[in-house]
């Protein structure tokens, strides 16, 4: 087939990566509610807040912007994640519950999970035969493979980290050897022996397989609609088939949306998502503030893209009465200072001491938004992993966060500075970039550091020729580097393995900074990819590893604050997609 081609996207920013109500106790993935009618600030972090109330209401949702796309193997919009399970369903997604039950991962189109080699190698689902798209045909196997395979098409890649895609195909230089299904070609790796069969054999023992097919990006979409809006000259993005409990419809002026009732979706195939409404409506605002007033006057119910703005959050926070329907929602990123060893002397672990010790994280913090949004960390694990936010804080800044200037002093003294010495920090003029050189720049200089500057002005270049170009990091002589990295997929494998696996060390496009390489590190990894029972044990290990190297300094970890409106019911905090709100499993009461 023809398929329609777009422009190719490319990731310019670090952290992709991308977490109801019991109808019956047949519905495993739904939560139970608290009807106790009490509510508190971040009381939708952990359990489902407000009692349902019927059906025969419409939801009104709310955003800057629509999706950057409405197909799911071109999104790069991490809160879209929740926007895509109102209409696109995985073989295995994340549960439909509050809290760390959100990241437990549950059979949908599967009826129930995977048969697995021994080595976690093969995988086998059986899929519902129950399951439809919106004309009424079944989803087939033929539909996930051939779904699973346009990811590999040149025009997707780069929306799927290529360490997954080497899973299923043989890869030269860390890029797949497979072009996608043009010309009727399939992958070796995936078998369809009959329409509710599917399995994967992959090229190594990977015991998370399901976190990656449960990643918006594997939602299969329904080939022959995608057939059918290639003839008419559309991309599948402008129509996209539902086989979820509403149907998407775009207004031509990308002002509106609505979220229709999808008539062959049934609620008996359908373990994850228990809507509370008949349909949604969603308004699209060119004004952050215009859309939080919205939100606070009832006239919109939910804001579903980054959380409340900055003017807002102030408002808020200095009126209990609303502060009390708002929760605090992480983001899963974590901000820090790669530290990167071939910059003398950042080979000297003391040295790299006295710079997590000197930080001014309170500082750095502020320029991010302040502690609400940016909330001061010594760890580098994300608080969305297994054993996330568990690291202790090896390198204290003091109460009030602004750096302990004794102890960076005696570590001077230990890696034979004693009077500070001269680095290189490289950092995007676009952004907060600018004023978190300064800040590091002011920070250091306390105990003599000079911090010069490598300038970048745009985050593609930054990332790519930049500082993802091992060589040009070594020719520069950077060795301070600002960033960020959060999980994808839910996953201390992929969110480890990203930057601290030395083996994966690229040479363009590398996110393994300090290029940090440690045998253990490695062994722990490996043991997490080959069926560990206790992943949060062993990425607290590696997290603590790290920080004791000294080659990563954190400083903040990215929130979000949500506001839920008094009278929403079922309304709790989906931590695996972007730690939004689970709109397709919020009611109305009013």
């Amino acid at each position: 087939m023809r398929r329609i081609r777009r422009k190719r996207r490319t990731l310019i920013g670090v952290a992709v990566g991308i977490t109801a109500v019991c109808a019956s106790s047949l519905v495993a993935g739904s939560s139970a509610v608290s009807r106790g009618g009490v509510t508190n600030f971040n009381a939708g972090l952990n359990r489902p807040v407000g009692a349902p109330a019927g059906m025969e209401k419409q939801l009104v949702l709310g955003s800057t912007k629509l999706c950057d796309s409405f197909d799911p193997a071109l999104s790069f919009d991490a809160w879209c994640g929740v926007i895509m399970r109102m209409y696109a369903r995985n073989v295995v997604s994340f549960a439909g519950q509050a809290g760390d039950r959100g990241l437990e991962i549950v059979p949908d189109l599967a009826k129930k999970m995977p048969k697995v080699s021994k080595d976690f190698t093969k995988w086998t689902y059986r899929l519902r035969d129950d399951a439809l798209w919106d004309d009424g045909t079944p989803v087939t196997s033929e539909d996930i493979r051939y779904s699973i395979e346009r990811l590999f098409d040149p025009d997707f890649l780069g929306v799927v980290s290529q360490d997954n895609m080497c899973l299923l195909v043989t890869c030269s230089a860390g890029k797949p050897d497979y072009e996608g299904p043009q010309a009727g070609k399939h992958l070796a790796s995936i078998k369809t022996p009959d329409a509710t069969t599917i399995s994967f054999t992959l090229t190594r023992p990977y015991a998370l397989w399901n976190n990656i097919l449960a990643l918006p990006q594997f939602a299969p979409i329904e080939q022959a609609r995608e057939i059918a809006l290639n003839l008419e000259g559309r991309e599948y993005s402008s129509a996209p088939a539902s086989n979820g409990p509403f149907i998407l419809t775009v207004a031509d002026d990308d002002t509106t949306a609505d979220f229709l009732p999808n008539p062959t979706w049934h609620q008996y195939s359908d373990g994850i998502r228990v809507p509370q409404v008949t349909a949604m409506k969603w308004n699209i605002f060119t004004k952050e503030d215009d859309l939080d007033a919205a939100l606070l006057r009832g006239e919109v119910d939910v804001r579903i893209d980054r959380g409340l703005g900055a003017a807002t959050r102030e408002a808020i926070a200095l009126d209990p009465a609303l502060k009390k329907y708002t929760d605090q929602s992480p983001t899963g990123s974590v901000n820090y200072l790669a530290l990167v060893p071939t910059a003398e002397p950042l080979d000297r672990k003391a040295c790299r001491q006295a710079i997590a010790f000197a930080l001014d994280k309170n500082e750095l913090a502020t320029i991010r938004g302040g502690a609400e949004v940016a909330m001061p960390t010594g760890s580098i694990i994300s608080p969305m992993l297994p054993g996330g936010g568990s690291n202790s804080d090896m390198y204290p800044v003091g109460a009030d966060g602004t750096g302990n200037l004794d102890a960076a002093r005696n570590k001077l003294i230990e890696c034979g500075y004693p009077d500070g010495f001269e680095i290189k920090m490289a950092y995007v003029t676009l952004g907060v970039g600018q004023s978190t050189y300064e800040s590091v720049q002011r920070s250091l200089s306390r105990i003599g550091i000079v911090v010069d500057p490598v300038k970048f002005d745009s985050f593609a270049q930054f990332f790519s020729t930049g500082v993802g170009t091992p060589a040009s990091v070594l020719t520069n002589d950077i060795g301070v580097i600002p960033t960020s990295w959060s999980p994808e997929a839910i996953s201390p494998l992929l969110y480890w393995g990203a930057i601290a696996d030395g083996r994966k060390v690229k040479t363009r496009g590398n996110t393994n900074y300090s290029q940090f390489l440690d045998d253990k590190v490695n062994a722990l990894l490996d043991s997490i990819e080959t069926g560990h029972p206790d992943p949060g044990r062993i990425s607290k290990a590696i997290g603590d590893i790290l920080m004791r190297s000294a080659f990563y300094v954190p400083y903040s970890q990215e929130r979000m604050v949500l506001y839920r409106a008094p009278y929403l019911t079922n309304v709790y905090v989906q931590k695996a997609l972007g730690g939004q709100y689970d709109v397709v499993n919020i009611g109305v009461n009013r």
